[in-house]
């Protein structure tokens, strides 16, 4: 089991969920592992059995999941999976004092960053506005990328086939508890 163990850590990059003591986080942790887990050793065995005879199944786990490779314009790169965010939202001023619309602001966000990165492999900075812009009009006036990736390119291709840019997660204290946030930083703006 410690072998099981290992290589499910290396599901969770840089190991900074294992360092987190936020509880929702550890419970998140520990069903990840118990499904992986489940799903492999039961589905392996189903698989072993449709095979035939001399055949046998694999579950490999990918030796990189913190670097993939990514086209820009001409250039051919490698930079980090898990890429950093800072946007400028601008608002107006009954907006801007609600602080309820901001946080909601700040997970639609989130989320529709995560969402498109998760399901495009042809990363698209006006595209990605776009989106974000129709799905907070009610709510907000603009919304600008100030830092797009660590290349701040208008366009990235993901090159690799079985791999994706993700948000990178940072470790933040609180309540007393080690606990994982997006690395995405929004400036709010009131008009």
């Amino acid at each position: 089991m410690e072998d099981a163990d290992l290589f499910l850590n290396l599901l969770f990059i840089d190991y900074k969920i294992n360092v987190c003591t936020d509880t929702d986080v550890i419970a998140y942790k520990n069903y990840i592992k118990e499904y992986l887990t489940t799903m492999i050793v039961d589905n392996a065995s189903r698989v072993q059995e449709e095979l035939l005879e001399n055949t046998k199944a694999y579950v490999i786990v990918p030796k990189r999941l913190d670097y993939v490779k990514v086209k820009t314009g001409d250039i051919v790169k490698t930079i980090k999976s898990n890429q950093k965010f800072v946007l400028e939202v601008y608002l107006n001023e009954v907006t801007y004092n609600n602080f309820v619309i901001r946080e909601n602001i700040t997970y639609t966000i989130t989320k529709e960053i995560e969402n498109y990165l998760t399901n495009n492999k042809l990363i698209k900075k006006t595209e990605l506005l776009s989106i974000l812009f129709n799905k907070l009009k009610e709510f907000i006036i603009n919304v600008n990328f100030l830092l797009f990736t660590e290349l701040n390119s208008e366009v990235i291709v993901v090159l690799d086939e079985n791999a994706s840019l993700g948000i990178n997660k940072i470790i933040e204290l609180e309540n007393n508890n080690y606990t994982l946030k997006e690395d995405i930083k929004i400036l709010f703006k009131k008009i």
